[in-house]
């Protein structure tokens, strides 16, 4: 499956796998397009690998979380 579209973007993450396999330079204004490809498969591993490290973190938080309000819990009780 192929999928193409064409975005005007700035990206502020980077993705594994994906490789720049055409340059275009516009000679009336100088702009550098390129166009570059990421395999389906590939990217739908990413994303999945992301959902997994995000249920682990939220795991990770919450876990912290209540073992901070159970410590601030016997705080509070020493001074009651």
């Amino acid at each position: 499956m192929d999928i193409e579209q064409t975005i005007k973007t700035f990206s502020a993450v980077t993705l594994s796998g994906v490789m720049i396999v055409d340059r275009w330079e516009d000679s009336k204004d100088g702009t550098i397009y390129s166009l570059a490809r990421l395999s389906l498969k590939d990217f739908e591993a990413q994303v999945k690998k992301m959902q997994e490290l995000n249920a682990a973190v939220k795991a990770h938080v919450k876990e912290n979380a209540e073992k901070a309000f159970d410590e601030l819990s016997a705080e509070e009780a020493k001074h009651e």
